[in-house]
């Protein structure tokens, strides 16, 4: 038997396997900015077949690079003047997967010497993201400022602003501040529960909120994934006297504040949030909403 076309068929299979693995790997630009006064491109190139993004500046026929991406399905960019020279400024978010932890912000910016620079935030922990940032202007720079709010895996309460001075070719991280919380005559905390046995385990208080010489019981579950209350709600002795008032999620803390809005005592959730009682609904409600 004729084994030639066998082999020959063998032989132009390997060829073509060779062939892919060895030809370019698939490149798209998934951002690009252009800065014709200093004949310059910015751009983010995504290789799929390695699974990463770089952040390239291209002048001329020079070509550098300045970032690595590795997963680049999830980095994004967007440009803005901040401090109004008319030359916009690049945000770069790096988001990581699934919601473990928050992104990663970072500015690529042209410095004094028409060289661009990469600075990354790595004080703030920006959950929202550049929507979370506040950009303002002094006299001599512009401030960007961040509240970290331990939204993450913990317990903790701290609020601090976080702020940067950039004055257009350089950025440095100015003393923080740690925020006060709104206080509260009694509470409940997501650190009061024993992580050793969580179980279906609920904590309580007792307060009369409405002035009536009754207390009703305010009482929460324990989110152990982020470490917050959740399922609160106002339980009335008298079922009959009001519906149970459901609260839902309340972040690291549930308390009961001094000031009173229609007859019944305000609520703070969380590190500052304000909660009124609405005598339509008869329910508790976010202030200023």
């Amino acid at each position: 038997m004729n084994k030639v076309p066998t082999v020959l068929s063998t032989l132009c299979g390997i060829i073509a396997i060779l062939a892919i693995t060895n030809s370019p790997r698939a490149e798209t630009v998934t951002f690009e900015k252009k800065y014709p006064h200093i004949s310059t491109v910015i751009k983010i190139k995504q290789n799929s077949t390695a699974q990463k993004q770089e952040l390239i500046v291209i002048s001329d026929d020079n070509v550098k690079l300045i970032k690595t991406f590795t997963r680049p399905e999830f980095v994004t960019a967007k440009t803005l003047d901040i401090d109004g020279d008319g030359i916009e400024e690049i945000l770069l978010t790096e988001n990581p997967y699934g919601n473990c932890c928050a992104p990663r912000l970072s500015l690529l910016f042209l410095d004094e010497d028409k060289k661009f620079q990469h600075f990354l935030f790595d004080e703030w922990s920006a959950w929202n993201g550049w929507d979370a940032v506040n950009f303002s202007q002094n006299s001599n720079s512009s401030i960007l400022t961040h509240i970290n709010k331990n939204a993450g895996m913990n317990t903790d309460l701290d609020w601090t602003k976080v702020s940067y001075d950039y004055d257009g070719s350089r950025i440095s991280l100015m003393p923080m501040e740690k925020l006060p919380e709104i206080p509260a005559q009694v509470e409940l905390r997501a650190s009061m529960f024993e992580k050793e046995a969580l179980g279906n385990d609920k904590i309580d208080i007792q307060v009369d909120l409405n002035g009536d010489g009754v207390r009703e019981k305010i009482t929460c579950r324990y989110w152990e994934r982020w470490g917050s209350l959740a399922q609160c709600e106002v339980i009335f002795s008298n079922s009959g006297s009001h519906p149970n008032i459901d609260i839902g999620s309340a972040g690291k803390r549930l308390g009961v504040v001094k000031s009173k809005k229609n007859g019944w005592h305000e609520l703070v959730i969380d590190h500052s949030t304000g909660l009124y009682y609405d005598k339509n609904s008869r329910q508790y409600k976010v202030k200023g909403e």
